[in-house]
């Protein structure tokens, strides 16, 4: 599926690991509690591969799909930057821009 281009998380006692695959899926394993967006546990083996491109028919598995969609992993240079170091004062400014357009 291609090289690992990070971790995420993870420790040397074996936590939870999460590595991006360049233009591909994350490569998550050692992960404890898996849920879907109700709540409820997916069973999830050691190792598995997570769809980043949005195109799997197998969501929220990758089924290879990435490849025929010419996923690109690539940052949006549009994209809103991070703005997590700068709490609380830049929460109150988001909400903000969110709640009045």
């Amino acid at each position: 599926m291609g090289d690992a281009v990070g971790d995420a998380v993870g420790d040397a006692v074996g936590d939870a690991v999460i590595k991006v695959e360049w233009n591909g899926p994350y490569r998550v394993s050692h992960i404890r509690h898996f849920t879907d967006w109700l709540g409820e546990e997916i069973p999830l083996p050691e190792r598995a591969e997570l769809c980043r491109c949005g195109q799997s028919r197998t969501k929220p598995f990758c089924d290879g799909s990435h490849a025929a969609a010419n996923f690109s992993g690539e940052k949006d240079p549009k994209r809103i930057r991070w703005l997590g170091r700068c709490l609380p004062k830049c929460r109150r400014t988001i909400r903000s821009a969110w709640l009045h357009g």
